[in-house]
């Protein structure tokens, strides 16, 4: 901004935001980069008669009731409700890491002894390891894009480039379309624990129900201990499980019965040499399975053994729930050769996991679930879309609600405040 004729007209140009009509001087201000007094002199040579009274009443008046006043740290002034996620799945995640990097408290509780829920990874005896849920994720919308250049950027996350098929009959194999797929690196685990970095998360730490006491939610753990008292309580688990936590009077309880999730066998091989098969990973049309991976061709996985993951169809993994794992195994590893008319090597290590919730059947139209009333609030891949992308917009989502319900009690605050009998009368000068 021209300082001769910029300036002069600050009182007219300064709220309007299609021009320059402001200094820019704030940034070098604060971090004491150049000293006032030399801006008020030369502002006054100019006549900028507005400019100086912001510069030196406003800014004066500003610093002083900063100084003087002993309570701007407290909850009155500055809101800041104790916030609780349940469970660490991405959507959870990526919710608490917006909240907290807003400056708010919030607390983590995980059953499992690790983060990322159905985007874990399974490690075994330190040799292998196995992407054993989720198997990739891809971005369409336009706001998540920024993020995954940055996790590229820090290398949480890189690009499949693997060979993807379909196979809609046995021993044939159709080329897919050519998208961009992500993985987390070196596991797809990595993400998540990218996101729950410096937050604070009690893993092995079970939730069996959440009870309303006076003004706060109490949490108790499956062995009985209170795990603490909340102002806001999020859920980030399948909807079974949180009905059975969930206060009855939450406006959005009904929503939960609306969403089936649904159950998924996963089998885990480690093979001493290469399955030959013409593929990185094959969408299965017909049969047991649904889908195959070979998982040692994700970017930075070790290439001392071969890993395969096998996903069983839905239908088939619904029609053998009660199966013990060594017969989902054999059953698998056998439909597996029989559609790829390919004998599969001997494998030196086979496990297998069952996913009883492995994702809904259709989710919920809206993003996430929010009770203004009674800060309740929960997300997750059964909220938008079913897959990590839904997941980590629901969570984007829920972390927005929460964020807007906490600006409108900041304002409500702040009302009460002036309308309080109690004025502070600050001398200036």
């Amino acid at each position: 901004m021209d300082r001769t004729t910029g300036l002069r007209g600050y009182a007219k140009r300064r709220n309007q935001i299609e021009v320059d009509g402001v200094s820019r001087m704030s940034a070098y201000l604060h971090y004491g980069m150049v000293s006032p007094f030399r801006i008020a002199r030369e502002a006054s040579a100019d006549g900028a008669e507005k400019y100086l009274d912001e510069l030196l009443i406003w800014r004066e008046l500003a610093y002083a009731f900063c100084y003087f006043r002993n309570d701007l740290d407290s909850e009155a002034n500055l809101p800041s409700p104790r916030i609780e996620t349940i469970g660490s799945g991405l959507a959870g995640l990526m919710c608490a890491r917006i909240l907290s990097d807003q400056g708010l408290n919030v607390k983590c509780f995980e059953k499992s002894h690790r983060v990322s829920g159905r985007a874990s990874t399974r490690n075994v005896e330190g040799v292998c390891q196995f992407d054993h849920g989720a198997q990739y994720f891809t971005i369409r919308d336009p706001f998540l894009k920024p993020y995954v250049e940055s996790w590229c950027q820090d290398h949480h996350v890189a690009e499949w480039k693997g060979h993807i098929v379909s196979i809609d009959e046995f021993g044939k194999f159709r080329d897919v379309a050519m998208v961009q797929r992500f993985v987390g690196t070196p596991r797809l685990e990595s993400l998540g624990i990218h996101l729950s970095r410096d937050l604070s998360v009690a893993l092995e730490s079970e939730v069996a129900s959440v009870v309303q006491v006076s003004d706060a939610y109490r949490l108790i753990s499956k062995d009985d201990r209170v795990l603490g008292d909340f102002d806001v309580v999020l859920w980030n688990c399948p909807p079974a499980q949180v009905a059975k936590q969930l206060p009855l009077n939450c406006s959005w309880r009904e929503e939960l019965f609306k969403v089936e999730m649904v159950p998924c066998w996963a089998v885990m091989l480690a093979t001493e040499h290469r399955w030959q098969v013409p593929f990185d990973g094959a969408f299965v049309n017909q049969g047991k399975l649904g889908w195959i991976a070979r998982d040692s061709s994700k970017p930075s996985r070790s290439k001392h053994v071969e890993t395969y993951v096998l996903h069983s169809t839905v239908a088939w993994a619904k029609e053998n729930l009660g199966l013990s794992k060594e017969q989902a195994i054999e059953s698998l590893v056998e439909e597996a050769e029989k559609v790829t008319g390919v004998a599969m090597p001997n494998c030196c290590l086979a496990q297998s996991h069952h996913w009883l919730y492995s994702r809904p059947t259709e989710s919920l139209i809206e993003s996430s679930l929010w009770d203004d009333d009674n800060q309740l609030g929960a997300c997750g891949d059964w909220c938008g879309g079913p897959r990590i992308e839904g997941a980590l917009q629901s969570g984007m989502s829920l972390a927005g609600r929460v964020l807007s319900w906490l600006h409108e009690r900041t304002i409500a605050t702040s009302a009460t405040l002036v309308n309080s009998s109690e004025v502070i009368q600050l001398e200036l000068f």
